[in-house]
């Protein structure tokens, strides 16, 4: 009986063993497959950042958003600006109107100075009683004419004309009803004359003329 008992045991055990064994096996096995299949990527730190990486985040530009108070400064100091601007532009255009008019009126003055002094020019004598015309046309041929005016309070005026050797040659009488004459120099032969303005008795003016008879 001992023998067959012992036989028994020792077959147990040996069973018992071979089934720790491989459940032992299966369990490592499965144990390496699994981890494996479990492998991930380690992650990666702010040490290990690529180029790429820092480049973008490095050119990154922040751009400050304006508040509400921000925004009525801007306003009120472009408003402001723009107000000068144009105050400035109708203060401009004002003083060249201004200068245009202070010019336009130098002008008008001028002009009107220099026709007096050409009107002053054309006359052999002018007052506030008497205003007589050079003789014209000089040189003379047929005839010349005088424009005059004569206030009555001058008694007489007259044209006297004297040759280049103080000769009296011809004397016109103004009438103080008329403003022109016309004096006949056909009769004087062709030289150099002078022409004299008297009024009451007193010489005013002397000027010369040119007789120069055509053929």
């Amino acid at each position: 009986m001992k023998p067959l008992h012992r036989y028994l045991w020792l077959t147990l055990y040996l069973i018992a063993s071979l089934s720790a064994v491989n459940t032992f096996a299966q369990t490592q096995t499965e144990s390496r497959y699994k981890s494996r299949l479990d492998i991930r990527p380690k992650p990666k730190t702010a040490s290990a950042a690529t180029p790429l990486s820092f480049q973008k985040k490095s050119f990154i530009i922040y751009q400050p958003q304006l508040l509400s108070l921000d925004r009525n400064i801007q306003y009120k100091r472009s408003t402001a600006i723009n107000q000068y601007f144009s105050n400035s532009l109708l203060s401009s255009l004002r003083n060249n109107k201004s200068d245009q008019a202070q010019v336009a009126a130098s002008i008008n003055d001028n002009k009107q100075a220099a026709e007096e002094y050409v009107n002053m020019e054309d006359k052999l004598y002018y007052s506030d009683k008497l205003s007589v015309s050079n003789i014209y046309p000089n040189p003379a041929n047929e005839n010349v004419e005088i424009d005059y005016s004569i206030s009555p309070s001058i008694n007489e005026a007259k044209i006297t004309f004297y040759n280049v050797l103080g000769a009296e040659v011809k004397e016109v009488i103004l009438d103080k009803d008329d403003k022109k004459v016309r004096i006949q120099t056909r009769d004087l032969s062709n030289g150099i004359y002078l022409y004299q303005l008297t009024a009451d008795g007193k010489s005013l003016v002397t000027k010369k003329l040119l007789v120069r008879h055509q053929l």
